[in-house]
């Protein structure tokens, strides 16, 4: 599903097509014979003069769903149109004109369309799940596409602006459950890069959740939410498998619920997480975060080779994708190539805005390399960043690894675990086993292990 065009007479109502587009790649995601784009991968070519041949190459896809809206006053008036790859052939096409408080009605007509075009028998559950008979106050939609749009931007800024909206939307309509499972996916997603602490992000993530879910109990982004709560900040490992679980049978085509089974495979069957992770990337092949995911579950199984292909293809993607750096910095670092590693972890940091993993790892890489003027002023540096926002404890327990001094290190993994930070659980990965390793005999290292997830 390509980015719908937005014909509006309001440039600015481009977040209202962009948002309506990834609506309905939500519905069709939730059908199983369906293989649909993820947004992030489909709105890639956004804005870009590819044959629809190219396109469909590059997304494993035999169809592509392109249209345009127009929104105006009170009404919407949506275009929409199947093509086959091979042939450029037009499978189908029609031409919707709804008012705004109908545009629930307006989403469930296209997809079941599509479906119908595409010869797809529809289950009695999926079929429920597309249907829909109720109306909604345009401005509480419009508010909450809003939410979706800089949600989707992935960062700091998106977020709070996401929240906002959000959280109008609900004023609004306490009611309307897609707002509430995406302000709950805000809370989880900024505990989850802690850019909020666990302690805050998490609980709100939660209730957030459970408040979609008591007014919809299939909603598959709220289930995911709650369940990366459990697994991540809860520590536990039966809610976070029944939530996750349930959230892919929902959305068996939803990459987002590959990838958080993935993260969930990582800690109770790290061998199987690849598979999961290598589906998600499946249904949103160019997606940079979903790459990455990729990259470091080969990396913390020593497939360095495929690591390091799948990191170079991130940076040809886009240069300044921090994350890529990052990992190449770990595997020379676990090669014992400090000098490379901190070349990497330099350019990470400077390309991230100086995220605390990079800079973490770039003190312990300098004191790793003897450089220990180089690992204090970097670490003064970490120190300076967390007077103004929250560093995770486990980051200064990485770097004062590097300079040997055990017990300082020590003290930030206590802090971490009081804080439920789930990056304690790299502990069990073979990158921080590496880096923790002189504390295997260490009795109060020992007792965090034992304690870990109480």
């Amino acid at each position: 599903v390509l980015p719908f065009v937005n014909m509006s007479p309001d440039p600015e109502d481009e977040y209202f097509s962009d948002g309506l587009t990834e609506e309905l790649i939500g519905s069709l995601a939730k059908v199983r014979d369906l293989h649909v784009t993820a947004r992030t991968s489909a709105f890639s070519f956004k804005g870009t003069k590819l044959d629809i041949r190219d396109i469909g190459q590059a997304l494993s896809v035999r169809t592509v769903l392109e249209g345009s809206i127009r929104r105006e006053q009170d009404h919407v008036r949506i275009t929409a149109q199947l093509i086959n790859v091979d042939d450029g052939y037009h499978m189908w096409s029609e031409t919707y004109d709804h008012k705004l408080e109908n545009i629930l009605s307006l989403q469930e007509n296209i997809a079941k369309a599509i479906v119908a075009a595409l010869r797809i028998q529809l289950s009695p559950e999926v079929d429920q799940q597309l249907s829909t008979n109720t109306t909604i106050n345009p401005r509480v939609y419009d508010l909450y596409l809003k939410g979706r749009y800089h949600w989707a931007r992935i960062n700091e800024v998106g977020f709070m602006q996401s929240i906002e909206a959000f959280q109008n939307a609900i004023a609004l309509d306490p009611g309307y459950a897609p707002a509430h499972a995406g302000l709950a996916t805000v809370y989880s997603f900024m505990g989850y890069f802690g850019i909020m602490p666990p302690r805050q992000s998490f609980p709100l993530s939660v209730i957030e959740a459970e408040k979609a879910l008591a007014l919809d109990p299939n909603s598959s982004e709220a289930l995911i939410a709650r369940g990366m709560a459990s697994l991540v900040y809860s520590w536990d490992w039966d809610r976070a498998g029944t939530d996750l679980s349930r959230a892919l049978e929902l959305s068996p085509n939803d990459s987002l619920s590959h990838w958080a089974w993935s993260e969930y495979l990582a800690v109770v069957d790290p061998p199987a997480a690849l598979d999961s992770a290598l589906k998600a990337l499946s249904l949103d092949p160019v997606s940079l975060p979903i790459m990455n995911s990729v990259a470091f579950k080969y990396l913390v199984r020593g497939m360095y080779a495929e690591a390091i292909g799948m990191d170079e293809e991130m940076i040809a993607m886009d240069p300044n994708f921090a994350a890529a750096y990052w990992n190449l910095g770990v595997i020379h670092m676990l090669h014992g190539r400090f000098d490379i590693a901190i070349n990497k972890f330099s350019s990470a940091a400077e390309r991230s805005g100086g995220m605390p993993p990079s800079v973490a790892l770039l003190a312990y890489a300098y004191a790793k390399l003897g450089e220990l003027e180089k690992a204090w002023s970097v670490l003064d540096q970490l120190n300076e960043m967390a007077k103004i926002r929250y560093i995770s404890p486990f980051y200064f327990a990485i770097s004062y690894m590097g300079l040997d001094d055990f017990d300082t290190s020590i003290k930030y993994l206590k802090k971490a675990h009081e804080e439920r930070d789930f990056r304690l659980h790299w502990i069990g990965l073979y990158v921080s086993e590496r880096i923790f390793e002189p504390l295997q005999s260490n009795s109060e290292y020992q007792e965090i292990i034992s304690n870990l997830w109480n």
